[in-house]
């Protein structure tokens, strides 16, 4: 960690100490949360060989969460200067006496709060000295290879990313400011074709906490999008009916985003999950089983504490295709009378333990020998309630083992517990640019309606 990142850290410190003795002049209370959020990084947008822009992102919020006599109240600002802190406490001060009771508007006890951070190695920060010449040589050779794979290949812009984000939390009931730094950089690629009927646009992208690791994976990125691309130039429609479909690993970790959202703790007590009465029942096949680890090495979701304070733990989620656990912060376990699974804000990183023999994407498609590639989903038609699944999508239709053409215009219409029962194989390219590492899924008979 070099000098300015410490400075930047112990400032951040420094401010939680200022917010803390503000507040005690001004408001009697008997729990104070703290949460400092902040992203400091440079954004450089390379198009036509040409830096369009270089822009320096900074981005933070303070979250002040107060607790008074089983009351809550929060206050969320963006700076940390005395004129603003006076009109954030005088908020919570005047607002506090009219929020109603509840019963769970509290922080853990003391001694169950774990007070240091975890130790774990994590791979989210690492010393790298970044050469702005030599990444814009990278974003403009990035471009030449998608541009010269093929004339019909227009760039619109190859974008680097670098962001450090500092993350700290006070509890006033552990009297310590926890806190963790992560580094990531991302690189996206934008291209896209153009005739009389249509433009087709088309990204790919890599994020890794590593900057060698994301120069390394870059050399790729230029003609694999070109060459994906061009795949779907021409378009046709396909007939209403039943098909065998693999979703692509992006589209898969979306899938699995919604059995997130259907098993989150908050749902499941405000009675609004279509998977309610579904724990410790079987939901995925028996082949399945789902791990989140929080201390994967340069894992996306990797991190020492929840937004809670407590430290994160490694857990089975789906063993043999069944429910073992809700998703809960502090709060919800305690409505609903269940261990912590220490997710308060978010989940971390969702591994997925494959027990069929691993296999890769071009023997998926050899499994389905018919059907479809779903790569891009559109709209909003997913209802956690029931379970309804209604999207638009688009990829390629496959005969005999191979993509035949690209296809548009098609709606997916399924429930979400047939998504989960019907998925006959998963391939091993699990995505490692997101927090739900799964990969491509092959799942039987589904709805598509067409032309």
């Amino acid at each position: 960690m070099n000098d300015k990142i410490k400075k930047k850290k112990n400032k951040y410190i420094n401010q939680i100490k200022n917010i803390i003795y503000y507040i005690k002049k001004k408001i009697k209370y008997d729990y104070l949360q703290i949460i400092i959020n902040s992203e400091i990084g440079k954004e450089i947008k390379i198009k036509n060989s040409n830096i369009e822009n270089i822009e320096n992102k900074n981005y933070k919020f303070i979250k002040i969460n107060l607790y008074k006599k089983k009351k809550k109240c929060t206050f969320i600002c963006n700076n940390s200067k005395k004129n603003t802190l006076k009109k954030c406490i005088n908020y919570i001060n005047n607002t506090i006496n009219f929020v109603s009771k509840d019963k769970y508007n509290k922080l853990s006890k003391k001694k169950n709060l774990i007070k240091k951070n975890n130790k774990k190695k994590l791979g989210i920060i690492f010393k790298d000295n970044i050469n702005l010449k030599k990444i814009i040589k990278i974003c403009k050779n990035i471009e030449k290879q998608s541009i010269n794979y093929n004339k019909k290949i227009i760039s619109d812009g190859i974008i680097f990313i670098k962001y450090i984000n500092y993350n700290l939390i006070y509890n006033n009931n552990i009297k310590c400011i926890k806190n963790y730094i992560s580094k990531y950089y991302i690189l996206i690629n934008n291209i896209y074709t153009k005739n009389k009927n249509n433009i087709e646009y088309y990204y790919k992208y890599i994020i890794k906490h590593k900057l060698s690791d994301l120069i390394k994976n870059s050399n790729y990125l230029g003609k694999k999008s070109s060459k994906y691309l061009l795949k779907k130039k021409k378009k046709k429609k396909i007939k209403t009916k039943k098909y065998n479909i693999i979703f692509n690993k992006n589209i898969s970790s979306i899938i699995f985003n919604y059995l997130y959202k259907s098993i989150k703790a908050n749902n499941i007590y405000n009675n609004t999950s279509f998977l309610i009465n579904k724990l410790n029942k079987k939901i995925l096949p028996k082949w399945i089983n789902i791990i989140e680890n929080p201390f994967l090495y340069k894992g996306i979701g990797s991190k020492p504490f929840d937004n809670d304070g407590f430290n994160t733990k490694k857990y089975i989620l789906i063993k043999n295709g069944i429910l073992k656990t809700w998703i809960s912060n502090y709060k919800y376990s305690n409505k609903l009378n269940i261990k912590n699974t220490y997710n308060s804000g978010g989940i971390h990183n969702w591994c997925f333990k494959n027990k069929i023999k691993n296999i890769n994407k071009k023997k998926l498609i050899k499994k389905m020998n018919n059907g479809l590639i779903i790569d891009k989903l559109l709209g909003q038609g997913v209802n956690i309630n029931n379970g309804n699944f209604s999207k638009g999508a688009s990829g390629f239709l496959i005969k005999n083992k191979k993509i035949k053409y690209a296809i548009n215009e098609i709606t997916i219409s399924c429930n979400l517990k047939k998504f989960f029962k019907n998925i006959i194989y998963m391939s091993n390219d699990y995505n490692k640019n997101s927090k739900i590492r799964s990969g491509s899924i092959l799942i039987k008979n589904i709805q598509i309606s067409g032309k």
